[in-house]
């Protein structure tokens, strides 16, 4: 047997140093951009889901506080109720408005429960650096002409598709926005058009502090659903946004 006959069996050729080097480097990038798309789908999947938790909590209030008032509320469940739309209103928030961006209300009642102003740290924490930077070097052949040529027009092409996509996605989420504050407002003033009512029945006199109270909660809920408002709309959402 000849050596040619020997070394047939071998590979043509052995990957050289640097093309080792590139192609680690380009796996190493392909693994970070991964990374990056998959916290990036990790946080968004989270701030959905307290937005949901907080859509809940609204309804069940809602509900709630139309039970009481065909039993006849008193002043300490409206004022349950009040400090609980405030808390749901802040979780919302500190999920984050269609901005894109986590807006934290600080509270203004020192009877709130701790937790309820700004999302955790390592929620709002952006992407590590290295993540947001890393790019993929290219290993594709030489384009041919006539595809290079077409290549900045379907560029340009998709660039306008994933904006339009982007606009329709935020334009929709403000929408869910608009109506989840919309609805707060609307619970935060049936709640104080209840206690003042019941600040004025029969017996109220005896519970002063207590109705007094319940219009100063429901008046805290409603001042929460403003400042909500207005920080998303100073973040960007603007005239997505519709005060009812």
């Amino acid at each position: 047997m000849t050596l040619v006959t020997q070394l047939s069996g071998l590979p043509a050729a052995l990957p050289s140093l640097s093309e080792r080097r590139e192609q680690e480097a380009a796996d190493k990038s392909a693994r970070a951009l991964n990374a990056l798309e998959t916290l990036k789908r990790s946080r968004t999947d989270q701030a959905k889901e307290r937005k949901a938790l907080a859509k809940q909590k609204l309804d069940a209030l809602k509900a709630r506080l139309q039970q009481l008032m065909m039993m006849g509320a008193t002043p300490r469940q409206l004022a349950a109720i009040a400090r609980e739309l405030a808390a749901a209103v802040k979780a919302y928030a500190s999920a984050g408005g269609s901005a894109g961006s986590a807006t934290p209300v600080p509270s203004s009642d020192p009877t709130a429960p701790p937790g309820d102003g700004a999302a955790p740290a390592e929620d709002a924490a952006a992407p590590p650096a290295e993540l947001e930077q890393a790019e993929a070097p290219s290993t594709a052949e030489p384009e041919d002409p006539k595809d290079a040529a077409k290549a900045p027009y379907e560029r340009a092409l998709k660039a306008m598709q994933d904006e339009t996509a982007r606009l329709a996605a935020r334009s929709a989420e403000a929408e869910e926005d608009r109506e989840f504050l919309s609805e707060a407002r609307r619970l935060a003033r049936q709640l104080k058009a209840a206690a003042k009512a019941a600040a004025q029945a029969p017996g109220a006199a005896q519970d002063h502090q207590a109705a007094k109270d319940a219009k100063a909660a429901a008046d805290e809920a409603e001042q929460v659903v403003d400042d909500v408002e207005r920080e998303m709309q100073r973040s960007g959402v603007g005239a997505l946004f519709i005060s009812v």
